[in-house]
């Protein structure tokens, strides 16, 4: 089969050769002025080449190759046919000589060549016809069988399917033309006579599609910016006829929701948003203005919070034709504000903290001297009495400090640490408070990384987290559970109690100043936390179900050497 289809290009190229042998032969045996003046016209028609509905060209030139043919025969149309395709090549190939694919040129030559000699043999054959049925038979034969040829040019290189856009080509606009033009020039008997009124008639035509051509070209140029921009954009665009039926959507869309677009087109705008009654109301409003909402897009289980924008488009009578619905994602610019208003609230939590750090410590201090100096005298009345104001005296020191600590945070000195060191460290320092309490440490082998940190701060975070597990253990007991999950880049550790739990309502708010679950707790201790690991370029999370026992999970960089 490949040998086949290499012979059948061989054959149109051996025919093609035979193009320009065949208009030497004639220009030097046979000299006939009025085929250069037919050759020139048709270099200048080659140049100016016809637009045709659907964005097709068409070269006005086939018309000299059929007229030389019918006239003087196909050898002496042959000057005609291969100095226009020459010249066409050569536009082409921006008058790049060397460029030229030349075995297609003459494989193209031996194209037209088949096609010449079909339509003169169509011409003697309907001779004694009507000329316009005549003329169109002619120009329909050469299009016809040149097509014919250019699609057993696809086929020898395996490219069949791509060539149907060749015969989706074919125009009856051409062939009419051509057949009327055919008949105006059969009509004089001297070419020189016909050229001027042809001439001028041929120079209309295009003069006419020149412009349909620019038209044309600016329109698809518009098309493909908007497309462009539509396709680009990470705006969610919608076109919204007056029912609300959705008749556009950007591919955004489907990059956004991961979604089909087929499956938004044709729907119901309403069925894609939580609570559409501001949007209904602006849909129904016959006033020919702008809107702004802030709704929640939803197409499938993703749901997207947007800031929306919604455009009338009028007609000319200022009627309502559509409208432009476009939305943008405010996801991260509603996490900026919540960072924002919590940087604001640790803002204010410092400057507190300071304040009552600082009028605190001073008068505690003396207090808690007088009341060690007064013991004896607490002990000869109530014992217990000394116990719980000692108590409650520490504990208003333990929260000073912490407010020292979250006003005016010591600088970290980062070095390089291991692991194992520092939860061995922090076990040890609360294992005897533990087991007073029937609570116990369970730690999967702790893996041998290395950490670029601060390893007080370090401590502090695990000190801080398994005080507050065994204090919600407090009551009946458990056990500290301690796993590892060391990456390539972090180590991720996993701290579980079997505590209450905290309440899912809650764990958004851990972390914040003065937010906890304890009875007496300040919420500072976590304060802490969250601002170490953050530091450190690490991530924290807390998980519960509410009902029994709290995951904390930690990731934290690992050195690199």
């Amino acid at each position: 089969m490949g040998q086949i289809r290499s012979s059948y290009r061989a054959v149109l190229f051996l025919i093609g050769v035979t193009v320009p042998v065949w208009a030497l032969y004639t220009n030097v045996l046979h000299m006939i002025p009025s085929i250069w003046f037919v050759t020139l016209l048709a270099c200048v028609l080659d140049y100016y080449p016809l637009y045709l509905p659907g964005g097709a060209q068409w070269s006005t030139s086939i018309l000299c190759y059929i007229w030389a043919g019918t006239k003087y025969g196909v050898m002496a149309a042959d000057l005609v046919m291969g100095m226009g395709c020459l010249f066409t090549f050569l536009r082409a190939y921006h008058w790049n000589v060397r460029k030229i694919r030349w075995f297609r040129y003459i494989t193209t030559l031996g194209m037209f060549q088949v096609s010449l000699y079909t339509s003169v043999a169509v011409f003697q054959v309907t001779k004694g016809t009507p000329s316009l049925f005549q003329s169109a038979l002619i120009f329909g034969t050469f299009e016809a069988v040149n097509i014919l040829l250019f699609l057993g040019v696809h086929w020898s290189f395996d490219q069949l399917a791509s060539a149907w856009s060749t015969v989706r080509s074919f125009n009856y606009l051409s062939v009419s033309m051509s057949s009327i033009l055919f008949v105006l020039i059969g009509r004089y008997d001297q070419i020189m006579d016909a050229i001027l009124p042809v001439g001028l008639l041929l120079i209309c035509f295009i003069l006419m599609w020149q412009q349909y051509s620019r038209a044309v070209k600016s329109s698809s140029e518009a098309t493909k910016k908007y497309q462009l921009i539509a396709n680009h954009t990470d705006d969610l665009i919608l076109l919204v006829n007056p029912s609300a039926t959705i008749t556009f959507a950007s591919p955004s869309h489907a990059r956004l929701f991961n979604k089909p677009l087929d499956e938004i087109v044709g729907q119901s705008l309403y069925t894609f948003i939580q609570n559409p009654d501001s949007v209904r109301a602006a849909l129904e409003d016959n006033r020919l203005r702008s809107s702004l909402h802030q709704i929640r897009l939803q197409f499938g289980d993703r749901v997207v919070p947007t800031e929306t924008k919604i455009s009338p488009v009028s007609t000319p009578d200022n009627e309502i034709e559509c409208f432009i619905v476009v939305s943008r994602d405010i996801s991260e610019r509603l996490r900026q504000q919540d960072y924002l208003l919590q940087t604001e609230k640790l803002a204010v939590a410092g400057q507190l903290a300071a304040g009552i750090a600082h009028e605190i410590r001073n008068p505690l201090t003396s207090v808690m001297g007088f009341l060690q100096l007064l013991r004896e005298h607490f002990d000869q009345v109530s014992p217990e009495s000394y116990r719980i104001v000692w108590s409650e005296l520490v504990r208003i020191s333990d929260i000073a400090s912490s407010l020292l600590v979250l006003a005016k945070p010591e600088p970290a000195q980062f070095c390089n640490y291991t692991l194992d060191t520092i939860i061995r460290d922090t076990i040890t320092l609360l294992e005897g408070q533990a087991h007073k309490v029937n609570v116990y440490f369970d730690s999967s082998p702790i893996p041998d990384v290395t950490l670029h940190c601060s390893p007080g701060q370090l401590k502090q975070v695990f000190l801080n987290l398994f005080k507050n597990s065994i204090e919600a253990m407090e009551d009946g007991g458990g056990t500290i559970r301690l796993s590892y999950d060391v990456q390539p880049e972090h180590v991720i550790i996993e701290v579980t109690d079997d505590g209450p739990g905290i309440p899912k309502h809650l764990l958004a708010t851990l972390g914040q100043p003065f937010y906890t679950t304890k009875e007496k707790g300040t919420g500072l201790g976590l304060m802490v936390v969250y601002n170490i690991i953050q530091e450190h370029r690490g991530h924290i999370q807390f998980d519960s179900d509410g009902t029994h026992g709290t995951r904390v999970t930690i990731q934290l960089p690992i050195a690199q050497f």
